[in-house]
């Protein structure tokens, strides 16, 4: 991997205490250790929590990487090798010395084909993944739209496993569930009324991510009881107030930034959670707010809405592009949409996308 992330680490925490399988995460960077630069953020992050305790990891030296892989891929230390990406030099040093070896490999891939370009685009990346075949000995698709990519350019299906970006989920409802008692605090120091129906979006405001649609969905809302609060930073956020000024819309927050550690208060007061990217391979954004006890309304643009969004019972998945369908939606599931069965629905769907099923998932294909 190239450095720790907030989503990953505790998985490996998770995998490592349940004593199922030896694992060791080779990083290309320790830069997780504390604060680092996000370009699609523009800011530098530091995500509150130690991304490094709790199971076995190395990193690969800037200098001399080359002996160092030589000396650390041995047979008698790794039956397997899991590769994050193929572009980077030390990934095909690492996969080729692993093949030399006799460690067997696999790619995982989020990837998906909704941005996979046009004939000419496509064309390449079936002659590389075709190469690609020869590689590996499996891939694993963070869901099912990467899946269906793999498949799309000739991976045949029974070498492909599920291996998602899945999120700690249970801190995350604990979190929530303390929180409600703080809900109207929360709701206060955002400036919104407690009696409010609070629309929430977490994104970096960005060209992939940016909510456009949703401003576009909140112009044919005339409602007083309806207030939005995004969340979050990015190059395209001062165009976001501007539109929202040029279109006069009310009752929208533009919060900023927030630290990762601080995201189950926004979840916490919010009634419904709207992803509404237009190129977004997965989104862990919409299982936090699922493990929260939101219902969800999704872009088809958002690779994770294909697995975690059951359509009418947790929330919607709507045409990316259409605000209208995205306004219909929102009106449904605020108005319509029966918060029992939501609760239910989020169950189901964290019962199949969880630490443990994602580990045993990951054993199972590397036997």
């Amino acid at each position: 991997m190239g450095q720790p992330t907030q989503f990953e680490a505790p998985f490996f925490r998770d995998a490592e205490s349940t004593g199922k399988g030896a694992l060791t995460v080779l990083y290309l960077s320790a830069d997780g250790s504390s604060a680092v630069y996000d370009p699609e953020l523009g800011r530098r992050v530091d995500w509150g929590i130690d991304l490094f305790c709790g199971y076995r990891h190395r990193t690969v030296p800037r200098r001399g990487r080359l002996p160092w892989l030589l000396n650390e891929l041995q047979p008698e230390r790794y039956d397997w090798l899991v590769i994050n990406g193929y572009t980077a030099l030390p990934y095909l040093i690492a996969l080729t010395i692993a093949r030399l070896r006799g460690i067997r490999t696999a790619l995982r891939v989020d990837s998906v084909l909704f941005n996979a370009g046009g004939r000419a685009r496509r064309a390449r990346k079936r002659a590389a993944i075709t190469l690609l075949a020869r590689g590996f000995d499996r891939f694993l698709a963070t869901g099912t739209l990467a899946r269906e990519y793999l498949t799309y350019f000739g991976i045949e299906a029974d070498r492909i496993a599920l291996c998602p970006y899945v999120v700690d989920s249970e801190r995350f409802a604990r979190e929530a569930a303390e929180l409600q008692r703080e809900r109207d605090a929360i709701r206060a120091s955002f400036g919104v009324p407690v009696a409010a129906q609070v629309i929430l979006a977490v994104a970096k405001m960005n060209s992939r991510e940016a909510p456009w649609d949703l401003l576009g969905a909140l112009e044919g809302i005339d409602r007083p009881d309806l207030w939005t609060v995004l969340v979050g930073d990015g190059e395209e956020l001062s165009a976001l107030r501007s539109q929202a000024e040029a279109r006069e819309l009310k009752r929208i927050v533009f919060a900023g930034y927030m630290p990762y550690v601080q995201l189950a208060r926004c979840y916490a007061m919010a009634d419904v959670f709207v992803h509404a990217a237009t190129n977004e391979p997965w989104g862990v954004s919409v299982q936090e707010a699922i493990a929260c006890g939101l219902p969800v309304v999704a872009s088809s643009r958002v690779g994770s809405a294909r697995d975690l969004v059951l359509q009418g019972r947790n929330g919607f998945v709507y045409a990316s592009g259409d605000a209208a369908e995205l306004r219909a939606r929102l009106v449904a599931t605020i108005d319509n949409l029966d918060l029992d069965l939501v609760k239910s629905a989020n169950r189901e769907v964290l019962e199949r996308w969880n630490y443990a099923r994602t580990w045993d998932g990951i054993l199972e294909v590397c036997t």
